[in-house]
């Protein structure tokens, strides 16, 4: 079953800073909260709404966030002696961030409003990919006058490689490649030198872009 919307604005009124002022008005809750229903009612993602305690220097509060079955993030997999390097928890690691998805909803409407291009919806509905399609969304509006906006745009005749996004910002032209590295995080804290799996962060945009957009 959906959640509601009333009911997902109560758990979007949940998050806090560590001033305990609520970080979203009451207008921005409601207009995310009813973007969520919305767009997982249109998906069918099954979203099931799970708290996490954020941990604060003024003390421990819920925070908004939703269930991913992603067993790579799972601390309670992992055995003892079992390599740790995905012991990692948390919002938009091992748990959706609920705030975040409201926002990747909203820019959905805005920036794709006639449909979900497949490719990021499978991508979205998909537990392992489903927050790298939300990080995408959300990369939007980091932008100004985002327009004529594409996804798995391919640059490079003949490559198999597509490019995540393609639009037009303020008349120019731009082809992102979004990246959301939660199997690299013990990496990036090490140095890209012991990561695993990318010894280069950027080593997988190689026949993506032309030599001229590189």
């Amino acid at each position: 079953m959906v959640p509601t919307a009333d009911l997902i604005a109560k758990h979007l009124a949940l998050a806090v800073g560590q001033d305990r002022k609520p970080l979203l008005s009451d207008a921005q809750v409601t207009e995310r909260a009813q973007a969520i229903e919305e767009e997982i009612t249109l998906t069918g993602f099954p979203l099931v709404l799970t708290p996490w305690t954020s941990v604060m220097t003024t003390g421990a509060y819920p925070y908004p966030a939703y269930k991913i079955d992603d067993p790579r993030y799972n601390l309670d997999k992992i055995g003892p002696g079992d390599p740790g390097q995905f012991a990692i928890n948390g919002p938009a690691i091992s748990c959706g961030d609920l705030i975040k998805l409201g926002r990747a909803c909203l820019n959905r409407q805005l920036f794709l409003p006639d449909r979900w291009p497949k490719a990021l919806r499978d991508q979205f509905l998909d537990q392992q990919s489903h927050l790298d399609a939300v990080e995408e969304l959300c990369w939007y509006t980091r932008w100004r006058g985002v327009r004529n906006v594409l996804t798995k745009v391919r640059l490079i005749s003949g490559s198999d490689k597509d490019v995540d996004q393609g639009f037009t910002s303020c008349l120019v032209p731009i082809f992102a490649e979004i990246k959301n590295r939660r199997r690299e995080s013990v990496g990036v804290a090490d140095g890209w030198h012991t990561s695993r799996g990318t010894p280069y962060g950027f080593d997988d945009l190689l026949g993506k872009f032309p030599n001229a957009r590189t």
